[in-house]
């Protein structure tokens, strides 16, 4: 791994780990793949490009999270697919 994958995450690295579709998640932009939850429920997997905005995106889904509980409303975390990078078959 080279010194510059913990800034950036390129997109054969980013293969490799399984993603499916280059994307954005709170306005980031992402590398995303879909998985099952330990419940059996389909959840999106998404990783910033930018590594040092993983805490922006932890945050901004921390803030979400305590939105749904203080509200008691469900909210989905806002992401955008922009294209597939190997063939993936994320629905949007």
């Amino acid at each position: 791994m080279r010194w510059w994958h913990y800034i950036f995450l390129p997109e054969a690295q980013a293969v490799n780990l399984g993603f499916t579709h280059s994307g954005r998640i709170f306005g980031v932009p992402a590398w995303l793949m879909e998985a099952v939850s330990e419940d059996g429920e389909d959840v999106i997997v998404a990783c910033p490009k930018f590594v040092p905005l993983q805490f922006y995106s932890m945050v901004m889904d921390a803030m979400l999270w305590t939105m749904a509980y203080i509200t008691a409303l469900e909210f989905e975390t806002p992401y955008t697919l922009v294209r597939p990078i190997n063939g993936g078959s994320l629905d949007a």
